[in-house]
């Protein structure tokens, strides 16, 4: 099972910081004009426009370098390198 993380995010020129909890992915869609994407444990897609100011928590690093680290030792014949 993914690990999942929450997200901030406000709109351009609001105080109001919103969240998103139990995100286990995310991306962008056309990163001029798009959007922001984010799916959730519960499988929800959540597209969110790319203007907003987001903050995500360290542990999302953590995260994304553990699943490189999965897919990179996945690949027959290649070996992670040691940290």
């Amino acid at each position: 099972m993914k690990q999942a993380y929450t997200v901030k995010y406000r709109l351009p020129n609001k105080w109001i910081w919103r969240k998103l909890k139990n995100v286990v992915d995310d991306g962008v869609i056309d990163e001029n004009r798009g959007s922001r994407w984010f799916n959730t444990k519960r499988r929800e897609r959540i597209e969110i426009p790319i203007t907003c100011e987001f903050r995500f928590p360290e542990e999302r690093q953590d995260i994304i370098e553990d699943r490189q680290k999965e897919e990179l030792e996945s690949l027959p014949g290649i070996k992670a390198p040691l940290q």
